[in-house]
């Protein structure tokens, strides 16, 4: 898309041959080369330096978007006037972010005596905001914008560091820019042509390796190359640093290949007297020289790529990209986005991506983390010793008083020092100080740095001559306050600088990840090993192994390799024939912890023939708790080898006595139990778990044994002991009630029968009398309850069920029960619905069954006493119904059958009343008010 430059769109540039764009991560500029064919469309706009933006397609969306930093202005072209034909010309662009080289520092408001832009205690917004503005105030960059302020980000978020800068008048805005993102304090980019600038490793530092959709740059991915270079030019296994005033400090690189003996690395760097910033310069050449230097790209076809530039990434973001381990297996390696190049032509669109591994991107923290001491961030000679300087001596002693030191900045960093231990540096930062109180230049010796922990006294702790130091070592964690004064050659100390506190950094770097542990499985035991590598730093203190049987979902720690040169854990108590999966994590001795990749092992090997040999493995060979959890296959186990004991072999389980055979045993081969004088407790079943058994069990209810008999899932008959000795059946065809017989129990009670006039008759005897009597008159005698004779249900003129009014329990609801008089149910003695579950039910549990069952109207189906409700309801599937009909006149004593006038059909779950007064439209009302008139049901079916 091209524009008028700083101005509006005109048009797409269709027709380029080719076009790439290459985009680098920091403040580095990105570029763009088009060849554009003379012929093409709009070809003249080129030929006018037009600005450019390149566009990508989001298919979701369905537009063209500009990603960050895509915009350019054409400042070169060339051409060939002897071609093919084609007379194709190259443009070459450079980003919009290239006119910050023409907006220079200049002068304005804080300069200092020395002349340059001065800065104190400022952050990156108000640094480079403020020289942004002043430019734009002069007529430069027209058009651009910036989103960010003097208190937040262009994320909204506030500014995180500060510092103490001087720029000379002839900086421009891009080297201010590149001096904040090497100090750390910011990252850049441009959207179109807004400067945009974010607190470093924020926004523009994306995690993409984490959350439900890790981005993944797979080799199966649309990848066509992937080139990797290693080089070992800078391997190095001991240093030597030298500071200031002949500082020196040598260090061993403990996780440094030692093939080719001892390598030494010497550096030196001015500005430098305090051991933390020495370990941190030192920690960059043990980082850069303990191990090969990789470097590897991506290359790729958009076309069958589902993971490309722009759409999935971004320079700056952190992504899954996969390489070969040691063995050529690939495994996924967290890097950064370094770099994209794309290219666009006739055959689509491809492209690299440049990718950096941990070290590069700890390598630059560390550049960064020591930039601020060794001049790197001081663009224009800032922070350096004042310049010289021909002040107006008087006569005598120089009494005048130094200015009070402005701008003091304070921050800190951890590192790690020589022996392995976390320190902490607090680098402190101020303006020069050149002038007396009155502005006269001033020659300072120095000044004084003092500092108080919390709120205590104050005490000094260095004097310095250059406007910076750095403080080391420190414990980590602590807070502190800092103050700085001027001394003059006269030995007069000038006024204090504003206080700054401090909380001294704690280390939270974590060790780099070990390689994959290898496992290894023989006779049940799996073996992970890890082989040292990569190198640990200096405060490494162990790698932990861990496993997971259930394919990652929970790790257990099995144990850990102290020596970094590696090492082995076995890991028992695996089961057999089952996949592990090991994983090593770092740790330092502050307890930070590393990322980690795992190995998969496919099945646990099992222990077979010719692993061991016979009698090999005893009790005293293994430890407390080996073999929980493992299986054992065609062994032997017993308690002991004679006398009292238990054995479990291929016979089965066998429990010997302290002399001669088996007791109990239950045999391997057909699960038989047999056992001499054996006592069970618990519930005993005999026969089949859910069919034809016998079940005995403890009596809840009232104490005792049960003995239930079960046809399937229905209990057919119960044998229950009672209290006093006796016994009680229920379902069976014979009953026998008692155990006193001689009635002296005082819940003695025992069944006769005795003949009597007509035939037999039976009694159920207490010892205080008669409780229940039956006979041949027709009736049933409960003793102290309800006496009722002639009460009969005929089938045909025959008698079939006895039907006996006797107190009931009351139903207040259908769950509920009470044992209170006054309710009445008729109760039949042979059962319930038919098999196909058709019939008549009463109140709550009383059941009616087949045709031909006639019912006396004078009968209490259901009464209570509140309501004298009578009622029966036909019960059955679906479409069973039921026809009810009455005789023309009453019945006589003797049953006689009567023939049937009237008929009424009832369906499943309708209702029979008995009374008058009941719902109408469910009443037999032909039945009311009709003394001994019988109810016949002719007819049951579905």
């Amino acid at each position: 898309m091209a524009y008028t430059p700083l101005g509006a769109p005109l048009g797409v540039l269709p027709d380029s041959l080719t076009f790439t764009i290459t985009d680098p991560f920091g403040s580095d500029l990105p570029t763009l080369r088009i060849e554009y064919t003379k012929h093409g469309r709009r070809f003249p706009l080129l030929e006018t330096k037009p600005e450019v933006a390149v566009e990508w397609w989001d298919e979701p969306a369905g537009e063209w978007r500009e990603p960050l930093n895509a915009r350019f202005h054409v400042v070169k072209r060339s051409w060939n006037s002897k071609d093919d034909g084609a007379q194709a010309r190259t443009y070459e662009a450079v980003h919009v972010g290239w006119l910050g080289r023409k907006a220079r520092v200049w002068t304005g408001e804080n300069m200092n005596s020395d002349g340059k832009r001065q800065f104190n205690a400022a952050n990156a917004g108000t640094i480079v905001g403020t020289i942004f503005d002043d430019a734009q105030g002069r007529g430069w960059g027209p058009g651009l914008s910036r989103t960010f302020t003097a208190t937040h980000d262009s994320a909204g978020q506030p500014w995180a560091d500060e510092v103490t800068l001087a720029f000379e008048p002839s900086a421009d805005l891009h080297s201010v820019i590149a001096a904040v993102v090497e100090q750390g304090m910011a990252d850049v980019a441009w959207d179109g042509r807004a400067l945009h600038l974010y607190n470093a490793d924020t926004t523009l530092g994306r995690d993409l390796t984490t959350g439900d959709a890790p981005v993944w740059v797979r080799h199966n991915d649309g990848v066509t190359s992937a080139p990797e270079q290693g080089s070992i030019e800078d391997l190095v296994t001991f240093v030597r640093l030298v500071g200031d005033a002949g500082a020196t400090w040598d260090v061993d690189n403990p996780g440094a290949d030692t093939t080719y003996g001892r390598l030494e690395g010497y550096a030196t760097q001015s500005g430098v007297t305090d051991e933390g910033t020495a370990a941190l310069l030192i920690e960059q050449e043990l980082a850069a020289g303990a191990d090969e230097r990789v470097q590897f790209t991506r290359e790729f076809h958009t076309a069958s790529a589902t993971v490309v530039p722009w759409r999935n990434y971004r320079p700056g973001d952190w992504v899954w990209v996969d390489r070969e381990d040691e063995d050529g297996v690939l495994v996924r390696e967290r890097s950064r986005v370094v770099q994209i190049s794309l290219t666009a032509d006739a055959e689509g669109v491809s492209g690299h991506t440049t990718l950096g591994t941990r070290l590069d991107d700890l390598l630059a923290r560390l550049a960064r983390r020591t930039a601020s001491v060794t001049g790197g961030a001081t663009p224009g000679g800032a922070g350096g010793s004042p310049s010289p300087v021909s002040p107006t001596i008087p006569d005598g002693p120089d009494s005048r008083v130094p200015a009070d030191a402005a701008g003091l900045t304070a921050s800190s960093d951890a590192y790690t020092d020589v022996y392995g231990f976390a320190q902490a540096r607090v680098v402190l930062d101020w303006a020069d100080v050149t002038t007396d109180t009155e502005g006269v230049l001033l020659a300072v010796r120095g000044y004084e740095v003092w500092t108080r922990v919390g709120s205590g006294e104050w005490s000094q702790v260095t004097t310095t001559v250059a406007s910076d130091v750095a403080l080391s070592p420190l414990p980590t964690g602590q807070a502190r306050e800092y103050r700085v004064r001027a001394v003059s050659d006269s030995y007069v100390a000038g006024g204090w600088s504003n206080v700054r506190a401090v909380t001294t950094a704690k280390d939270t770097t974590p060790p780099p990840a070990p390689s994959k542990p290898i496992l290894t499985s023989r006779m049940g035991v799996v073996t992970a090993t890890w082989n040292g590598s990569p190198a640990m730093p200096a405060d490494f203190a162990r790698v932990v192994i861990e496993v997971s049987s259930n394919m990652g979902l929970t790790w257990r720690a099995v144990g850990e390799v102290t020596e970094r040169t590696g090492g082995s854990v076995p890991i028992t108590g695996l089961p057999y024939d089952t996949a592990v999966m090991a994983r090593a994590r770092a740790y330092d001795r502050v307890g930070n912890v590393s990322t980690s990749e795992t190995t998969l092992l496919s099945k646990v090997d099992r222990i077979v023939g010719g692993d061991l040999e016979l009698n090999s493995v005893k009790a005293n060979n293994l430890a407390a708790g080996a073999v929980d959890g493992m299986v054992v296959t065609g062994a032997t186990v017993r308690t002991a080898e004679t006398g009292q004991r238990v054995v479990l072999d291929t016979e089965g389980l066998r429990a010997f006595p302290a002399s001669g055979s088996a007791r109990t045993t239950i045999s391997a081969a057909t699960g038989r139990l047999t056992a001499v004088d054996a006592e069970v407790s618990g519930t005993v079943t005999a026969g089949t778990p859910t069919g034809y058994r016998v079940v005995v069990s403890e009596d809840t209810t009232y104490g005792g044994a049960v003995v239930g008999f079960y046809q399937a899932a229905s209990k057919t008959g119960t044998i229950t002991s009672w209290q006093g000795g006796g016994v009680r059946m229920a379902g069976m065809q014979r009953t026998i009630i008692g155990a006193d017989a001689d009635g002296t129990g005082t819940t003695a009670m025992w069944l006769d029968v005795t003949s009597s006039a007509g035939g037999y008759e039976a009694n159920v005897r207490s010892r205080t009398g008669i409780l229940l009597q039956t006979g041949n008159g027709h009736r049933v005698k409960v003793s102290g309850g309800l006496e009722a004779t002639d009460l009969r249900v005929l089938v045909g003129g025959v008698q079939r069920q006895v039907l006996m009014p006797v107190f009931a329990k009351r139903y207040s609801t259908a769950d509920q029960r009470t044992t209170s008089g006054g309710d009445y149910a008729i109760v039949t003695l042979n059962g319930a619905v038919d098999q196909q579950g058709i019939g008549w039910e009463a109140g709550y549990f009383f059941r009616i069954q087949h045709p031909g069952v006639y019912l006396c109207q004078g009968s209490v189906v259901w009464e209570r006493n509140t309501r004298n409700r009578r009622a029966i309801r036909f019960v059955g599937p679906a479409g069973a119904f039921a026809e009810v009909g009455v005789p023309s006149t009453a019945l006589d004593a003797n049953g006689a059958t009567h023939t049937i006038t009237t008929t009424q059909r009832f369906n499943a779950g309708d209702w029979l009343y008995m009374d008058a007064f009941q719902n109408a439209a469910q009443d037999l009302s032909l039945l009311s008010g009709v003394a001994n008139t019988w109810v016949a049901i002719t007819k049951i079916g579905e």
